[in-house]
């Protein structure tokens, strides 16, 4: 059994996440304005052949945000990539709200997948305060899963 001060914060993490996506969800479904493709910083400082954008971005693809049931790839929460020459993988995280009680979770799970790469020697995975997550950060693949044209 969890807790009920973690099942609280979880309800509240809900709430929010549903709230956001409850304001945000009607403005894009009617607008007819194209949205920009997500804005993600890819930096490659390796030479490996092996070691590349695609195999970071499939495994970036098999962590789920709990909150929303979406990919964190496709949600848009990636804002960089960066390979460097000793095949060290940097993940810059952005996050739908800071007061999410899972963001450690969410950090542990992109470590996980990213280490499976082979090659990969070292993930890190910062929380990326400089930029703001928003709808139009999300992929084609994430619009469609949410129905935004």
């Amino acid at each position: 059994m969890m807790p009920i001060v973690l099942r609280r914060i979880l309800l509240i993490c809900l709430m929010v996440g549903i709230g956001i996506v409850v304001i945000v969800l009607p403005g894009l479904i009617h607008s007819k304005r194209m949205i920009a493709p997500s804005n993600l910083r890819f930096v490659l400082n390796s030479k490996s052949d092996s070691l590349n954008q695609e195999n970071i971005i499939t495994a970036l693809r098999s962590v789920i945000d709990p909150e929303v049931g979406m990919n964190i790839y496709d949600l848009g929460l990636v804002s960089e990539i960066k390979i460097e020459k000793d095949n060290e993988v940097t993940i810059g995280l952005l996050l739908t709200t800071l007061e999410c009680p899972l963001i450690n979770e969410l950090q542990d799970a992109i470590k996980e997948a990213v280490r499976k790469v082979p090659k990969v020697k070292a993930v890190k995975v910062y929380l990326d305060k400089k930029n703001t997550w928003t709808p139009e950060r999300m992929t084609e693949e994430g619009k469609r899963q949410f129905q935004i044209k």
